[in-house]
């Protein structure tokens, strides 16, 4: 996919350390269409990094992602809370999904945690 220029129209803290980046293009035209899982591919002034979509849409017109900062950022995060504003401009790269759910197929997805404790 050719590069589109984005515009950040909103950023709101959403979390301790977490804010909610609103993206859209820059004439308000759609956006490549996102499945269920998708992520998008930012150029973040030279940093290359991928952000998971909080929503899929099949004809999106703004994308939603969460940026956590991160405590040993190589940059991206750093960048997004630190520099970033709304009106600030960004280039898409790519929109992919590398967990597509094909509902043809039956799927069971579970999760399980385990932790210790001392038991005193």
């Amino acid at each position: 996919m050719e590069p589109l220029e984005l515009i950040v129209v909103g950023k709101e803290t959403v979390a301790a350390d977490t804010v909610k980046l609103t993206l859209q293009r820059l004439d308000g035209g759609p956006l490549p269409a996102a499945q269920p899982g998708a992520h998008i591919v930012l150029d973040l002034n030279g940093l290359v990094r991928r952000y998971s979509l909080l929503r899929a849409d099949a004809a999106p017109t703004r994308y939603e992602i969460g940026v956590l900062r991160a405590a040993n950022s190589r940059g991206g995060s750093r960048f997004i809370h630190e520099q970033l504003v709304v009106g600030s401009r960004l280039s898409l790269l790519d929109v992919a999904n590398e967990f597509i759910l094909d509902p043809t197929h039956p799927m069971c997805c579970c999760s399980a945690a385990a932790s210790a404790s001392r038991r005193c």
